[in-house]
């Protein structure tokens, strides 16, 4: 038996699914070992040849104008990712706070890794497993203008894929009904499966950084008059242009009082005083996480939004370096 197969320390059924990781492991490196000999004889060409443009190509006649939205498969522009010649592909999950989304890139290979990735079960081997613990945040601007709308997942597919990413940030295992289309555990420190991540992981960095620089951006653009206690009247801001809040909410050893407002797309909090009259800046910078101290949005002029995939009944309050303080209803 290989050697790394022995070091994984698994058995059973993860031991089943490693096998079909690892020996796609092993073909995709003698490929791609191939290829970069391949690339290295014509570099000295004004074009690499083995670069296959067909796809580009296609995308010409694919309209750009599709509106963004949660469940579409996006081909990634080369620009955004550390290896050009791989071509990668996202699912878009949710749509995110502060006009963001949150997206996760396709693996190149049949068979999931880890429990953080996820069998599609779409035929096109192109699609076939998605790295939810790869997701990240990007700004709608960034993601429309370096990114091409290629088609849609069912709706099914998306939550699952959502489900993965939640439960893995929270340290959670998957639903039994999940169990069979995750990877495997890693067990330990030698397992094969740990460079591939790192790999997979540092393909998006160019477009993790983009996206912090754009995001940095969008915030120095932002007028210091939207902050809503520099507005009067019917011009303050309002999470839903007047819908009434589905919840009120208090913190534990605080005067303050937050409503809670859900759109279609997002969950929005809004901070007053103890007698909802004036909106309250005292939790500004403070964040909304969940039950274990995962980070779900920024407090920023009295409000805060997260995705609405989240459930409310394990929403917390942290400041900066702190701890989670549950919130519990307030009475109106």
């Amino acid at each position: 038996m290989n050697l790394h197969i022995l070091m994984s320390g698994l058995e059973g059924e993860d031991l089943v699914k490693f096998k079909k990781w690892f020996f796609q492991d092993r073909v995709s490196r003698q490929i791609n070992s191939f290829v970069e000999k391949k690339c290295s004889i014509q570099q000295t060409q004004q074009s690499d040849s083995s670069y296959d443009t067909s796809l580009l190509t296609e995308l010409k006649r694919i309209p750009n104008d599709v509106p963004m939205k949660p469940g579409q498969i996006r081909l990634l522009n080369g620009e955004m990712v550390s290896r050009p010649l791989e071509i990668t592909y996202v699912l878009v999950l949710s749509q995110w706070t502060g006009n963001r989304w949150l997206i996760a890139p396709f693996s190149p290979y049949l068979a999931p890794a880890t429990e953080g990735e996820l069998d599609t079960e779409i035929k096109s081997h192109l699609y076939r497993v998605v790295e939810a613990w790869n997701a990240t945040v990007v700004p709608d601007l960034l993601l429309r203008s370096q990114s091409e709308y290629l088609r849609d997942v069912d709706e099914a597919v998306r939550k699952d894929a959502c489900t993965v990413f939640f439960q893995k940030l929270e340290g959670d295992d998957v639903p039994d009904e999940l169990k069979s289309r995750v990877g495997p555990p890693i067990k330990n420190d030698l397992d094969p499966r740990i460079q591939y991540l790192m790999k997979e992981k540092d393909q998006l960095e160019p477009l993790r950084k983009k996206a912090q620089e754009v995001e940095e951006f969008l915030r120095a653009m932002e007028p210091f008059e939207s902050a809503p206690w520099t507005q009067k009247g019917d011009t303050a801001l309002a999470a839903s242009d007047k819908t009434e809040p589905v919840l009120y909410l208090s913190v534990k050893d605080h005067q303050e009082r937050i409503k809670v407002f859900r759109a279609e797309k997002e969950i929005v909090f809004e901070f007053y005083s103890a007698d909802f009259i004036d909106y309250s800046n005292s939790f500004d910078s403070w964040y909304i996480v969940s039950e274990k101290g995962c980070v779900l949005g920024k407090i920023e002029g009295c409000r805060c939004r997260i995705t609405n995939e989240i459930p409310l009944e394990s929403i917390c309050l942290a400041a900066p370096d702190g701890d989670p303080i549950p919130l519990s209803r307030a009475e109106v």
